[in-house]
């Protein structure tokens, strides 16, 4: 059985969901496949360190994309390099650009090695082009593969996993909100995402929060990649704006310390943090889409995002009660419910399957 490779650049020093997702796969499914996981930083046993310059050093003055992607074509050269050296067979790995330059590199190198892509940015099937096989979250993203021409025997549609009880903290809410430097005598509507209005419409968030009765307050957790929706948030809400930057093992404070959870967004390859909201019992009010109604499981918590005043009206007519039916729901995400079917998957691409 050929050996797996999980790859992920970023891994061991970027915050991100790839690197999450890419790390905790790997724990779960190390003692049932023969695999490796290779990243910017190796932590223990089965794993190895690709060292190349990242995208934050001196490659920063070039900017984001370009430096991002001569840290990805760096990390996908010593990679394709371990490939023969390791022995490996299969290589996983979430982000498309660097499938696309291992996909150039085997072409050249004449390596024989499956690339496995899981699409966790919607783009199916653009992105999945130079993939092998294709994983992709949820079943729209399968049906698009299908349509797109990926045959259903290189196709894999399993969702995002998560541990659920991690977001269940023990701590009374006004404790977490203490803990944290929230107000404890407001209500807390919370956004996990990335700060930026091209997706997240984080200023269409903001402008919602503003409708909301004056004991509300907009929490914000995440990197501000666009920081004038930062000074928009505190022009227009002053003290009933927050933002907040957290470690992985503070996230299940800031959910505890919530009334409910909103998200702008018209559309989203997966949401993990909608799912992790869910899984801490927060009641969710999300974009009326097929997607967000196969990831809610509850059309009560669905509003249309483009009508004024909407999204502001799901959050404060949003109720607590619904929150044992999300604890349900988020535990069907759980990596001990999806673990086999990744370990299925693996061994499918072990097997040397291919379209």
């Amino acid at each position: 059985m050929r050996r797996v490779a999980l790859a992920c650049t970023g891994l061991g020093y970027v915050p991100r969901g790839f690197e999450r997702y890419t790390r905790e796969l790997f724990d779960v499914v190390r003692d049932d496949i023969d695999a490796t996981l290779y990243a910017a930083v190796s932590q223990g046993a089965g794993e190895v360190a690709i060292h190349v310059p990242h995208r934050d050093s001196l490659l920063a003055r070039l900017g984001d994309e370009r430096a991002y992607r001569l840290e990805v074509a760096a990390f996908a050269a010593r990679l394709a390099m371990r490939v023969r050296r390791d022995r490996i067979g299969v290589v996983h790995y979430s982000e498309p650009y660097l499938g696309n330059v291992l996909a150039a590199m085997r072409r050249r190198l004449r390596l024989d090695v499956t690339l496995l892509l899981t699409d966790g940015l919607g783009l199916t099937p653009a992105s999945a082009s130079r993939a092998d096989l294709l994983h992709v979250l949820t079943p729209s993203a399968f049906d698009a593969a299908r349509a797109g021409g990926r045959p259903a025997t290189a196709t894999f549609e399993i969702p995002y996993g998560l541990h659920t009880q991690r977001f269940r903290s023990t701590e009374e809410k006004h404790e977490c909100r203490r803990e944290l430097g929230l107000p404890v005598d407001t209500k807390i509507v919370l956004d996990v995402a990335a700060i930026n209005a091209r997706h997240k419409r984080v200023d269409a968030l903001i402008d919602e929060a503003v409708r909301l009765p004056s004991d509300w307050t907009l929490v914000i957790v995440g990197a501000p990649e666009e920081p004038a929706l930062l000074d928009h948030a505190r022009n227009v809400l002053g003290a009933r704006f927050v933002h907040l930057r957290l470690r992985r093992d503070e996230m299940p404070l800031v959910y505890a310390a919530a009334d409910v959870f909103a998200h702008a967004a018209r559309e989203e390859g997966f949401g993990l943090g909608i799912v992790e909201a869910m899984a801490a019992g927060l009641p969710v009010v999300v974009h009326c889409t097929d997607h967000f109604a196969w990831l809610v499981g509850d059309p009560g918590q669905l509003v249309d995002v483009d009508v004024p005043g909407a999204l502001a009206s799901g959050v404060a007519s949003a109720q607590a009660d619904v929150g044992r039916r999300n604890i349900e729901r988020a535990e069907s995400f759980d990596w001990s419910a999806l673990a086999p079917r990744y370990v299925e998957m693996f061994r499918t691409a072990q097997a040397g399957v291919r379209p």
